[in-house]
């Protein structure tokens, strides 16, 4: 008897996966991107688990771990951002026992920075404002922010619900966007 491997299309894989054939029509559309437009389309197309083996008992078990696939790399495939994501999170999560065990008495502050929706066509200008308003700040330099001992940064781009704009979150564990700040 085989494994059978039922999927919701509730499941965030397949959201990814339909977002990403959203953003391969759009990709098809020009000339120019339409190579990428295909390897999006075939982004993630075969997936190989296999099944793990119960630390105890040394059965198998029903949980898999994905074993081989073929993901596009295209900077805007929503597949491949959100494995990206995945992997970042995973080396968070696996650094913080070292952190904490040489900072015993560190804090972590999430914090977030956002700004006001704009026009899609303002979204290159809006994020070069929030990114040298970052640098600006000059964590390390700053008497200020000598209690810091480091941080996380990301930047989150949304789409409004009009369709029309787009909103920019940032994350940040002590500053912009999924920055993680340590206090001593």
């Amino acid at each position: 008897m085989g494994l059978r491997i039922i999927v919701s299309k509730a499941d965030s894989g397949m959201l990814h996966r339909s977002q990403a054939d959203d953003v391969q029509k759009i990709y098809n559309q020009e000339l120019e991107f339409q190579r990428l437009a295909q390897r999006i389309g075939n982004c993630s197309g075969i997936l190989r688990f296999s099944q793990i083996d119960d630390d105890e008992t040394g059965k198998k078990k029903l949980k898999l771990r994905l074993q081989e696939a073929h993901f596009c790399r295209v900077r805007h495939c929503p597949v491949c951002q959100w494995r990206r994501s995945l992997m970042w999170q995973a080396r968070f999560y696996s650094a913080l026992p070292a952190i904490i065990k040489e900072y015993p008495k560190a804090r972590f502050l999430f914090l977030t920075l956002t700004v006001k929706n704009c026009h899609i066509e303002d979204l290159s200008d809006t994020l070069r404002i929030m990114n040298s308003g970052w640098q600006r700040l000059r964590l390390k330099d700053r008497k200020e922010f000598k209690w810091l001992l480091g941080w996380i940064r990301s930047t989150e781009v949304t789409k409004g619900k009009d369709g029309l704009t787009s909103s920019f979150s940032y994350f940040a564990y002590g500053s912009s966007q999924l920055v993680c700040s340590f206090l001593r």
